[in-house]
């Protein structure tokens, strides 16, 4: 009786290839997965700040000298996608300043920013920039910022670097107002804990209110050599320092 042929088995390099076609596959949909996934996030992001926008200008229809919250917002129909949020930088009839983002990780964020409510039907100039939370923030020019486009008609070069200029200003203003809140719970600390150092979570205790966006960070805790920085969270907004003298400064 002949015994049959045995089949010869795989060879190591040939494990190895199937291995490593296998490893590449599973690259290739994951990366596919993750650039469709987060293409969706950043569609909801910009989806909800249009809508935002929409309820914004019929609450300033109605209110014309108001600042727009939250609570009006949703009075006016606006609500945020699961896992999205809008959040209101800057309420003013005169200068709408509004982010949105997608809480997942890795997804960009997008501001709205107008200056200037105008008259139903007339032609309001709205820039829809993208930013990238935690990117480098330094004193300097705003270098971060992608080219701006209105969403109405072109706009000469310099009135889009005023625009910006001006929403960078106002970021730089919320930094330092949020260190300054942070010195005045650090000198109630010390002045209850004398000689004692500050954390964060000290700092929260004793009424200083976290901003989620605007880094702050508590350089020496110490009442020796106590300072703080704090920057907006956007690219090219000033890092502002303040030391044990009370001095905001620009901060290097």
């Amino acid at each position: 009786m002949k015994r049959r042929p045995q089949s010869a088995g795989l060879t190591l390099i040939e494990i190895v290839t199937v291995i490593t076609t296998i490893f590449v596959l599973i690259g290739i949909a994951t990366y596919i997965y993750s650039s469709y996934t987060s293409k969706v996030h950043d569609a909801t992001a910009k989806g909800d700040l249009r809508q935002a926008y929409n309820a914004a200008m019929a609450f300033f229809i109605d209110n014309p000298s108001k600042f727009l919250t939250e609570s009006g917002l949703k009075q006016y129909g606006f609500k945020s996608s699961p896992n999205s949020s809008v959040i209101i930088i800057d309420g003013s009839p005169s200068s709408l300043f509004l982010l949105s983002r997608h809480n997942a990780l890795g997804t960009q964020a997008y501001v709205l920013y107008t200056e200037g409510i105008n008259s139903p039907g007339a032609s309001d100039q709205v820039w829809i920039d993208q930013w990238v939370p935690g990117g480098a923030a330094n004193g300097g020019p705003a270098t971060g910022f992608p080219p701006s486009s209105p969403t109405q008609g072109p706009e000469p070069a310099q009135t889009i670097s005023s625009l910006q200029a001006n929403l960078l200003e106002k970021c730089n203003i919320m930094a330092k107002a949020a260190l300054a809140q942070a010195y005045s719970a650090a000198q109630s600390f010390f002045q209850s804990h004398p000689g004692d150092f500050l954390t964060k979570d000290l700092l929260i205790s004793y009424g200083y209110t976290p901003n989620e966006n605007v880094n702050l960070t508590i350089i020496d805790g110490s009442p020796d050599k106590f300072s703080m920085s704090a920057v907006f969270n956007i690219p090219g907004a000033t890092n502002f320092g303040i030391d044990s003298s009370g001095s905001i400064v620009p901060h290097t």
